[in-house]
């Protein structure tokens, strides 16, 4: 686009150029902001763990206790021979059930064999589906605590991981949780919200919320009949161990 010296001197020192002005900036740095915020939803689980870290871990995370085969840190060789910043590394320490999986230790992440109050931050990621009976992956993992791998042992196991990790934190430490809400039976378990009712009843506060988003996901034999929408998202909730009661109001009740 072509501007003369007399279309020039109308937009920047003409009555509206003041207007003009600012909107040339706005456009210049709206896209600055938009890559540096930290925002609540991503697609990417990279990008999720990078703003996690970013506020709430700026060293790392601590402790994995439920490594798998690590999943979240699959990008740190690449990311680190890119050079790129927002690289996710593997945490101090990291624990599973099968020692073998990609060096880490043998341990049960409801029985740690650390001491309380050592650790700066805590990230989990149990299973979080059901269904599979005395050969699923809960059985398979945690034994006999699977059960019939019913929501409410995915819900237990939760349980017992958090109550574990909160002895591990040190003050002020923090405790991230991936889960995904489930459907069983056809009825929906609002599993993010059993978790974060648990984390208030440990004393700890729920600091933020993180979801996760999925382009796409695969179709199950049966997926012409719907009763409820297709999950297309997970949850990383963000707790810390610290004194700060908000006030939410819920029925009371006996948990397991």
């Amino acid at each position: 686009m072509n501007i003369n010296v007399s279309t020039f001197r109308i937009l920047f020192h003409g009555p509206e150029a003041g207007k003009i002005r600012k909107r040339i900036a706005g456009l210049l740095v709206l896209p600055v902001i938009e890559r540096i915020m930290i925002k609540s939803i991503s697609y990417s689980q990279h990008e999720i763990l990078s703003w996690i870290q970013k506020l709430y871990c700026p060293q790392g995370f601590d402790l994995d206790p439920t490594y798998g085969y690590g999943g979240f840190y699959k990008n740190h060789l690449q990311m680190k021979l890119c050079g790129d910043p927002e690289e996710v590394g593997r945490p101090r320490l990291y624990f599973d059930l099968n020692r073998s999986v990609d060096g880490a230790w043998k341990a049960d992440a409801r029985h740690l064999p650390i001491k309380s109050r050592s650790i700066e931050s805590v990230i989990i990621d149990p299973p979080f589906l059901a269904g599979g009976g005395r050969s699923g992956v809960m059985v398979r993992k945690y034994g006999a605590a699977g059960g019939d791998e019913n929501p409410m042992d995915v819900w237990k196991l939760y349980r017992d991981i958090m109550k574990e990790c909160l002895r591990t934190l040190k003050p002020q430490g923090n405790l991230i949780v991936k889960c995904q809400d489930l459907l069983h039976g056809r009825t929906q378990y609002m599993t993010h919200i059993e978790i974060t009712n648990y984390a208030i009843d440990l004393g700890m506060y729920p600091k933020d919320i993180f979801i996760l988003l999925a382009k796409n996901r695969l179709r199950s034999w049966n997926h012409q009949i719907q009763n409820h929408s297709r999950k297309f998202h997970s949850y990383f909730l963000v707790f810390g161990k610290q004194k700060r009661t908000i006030g939410y109001s819920r029925p009371e009740k006996k948990r397991r």
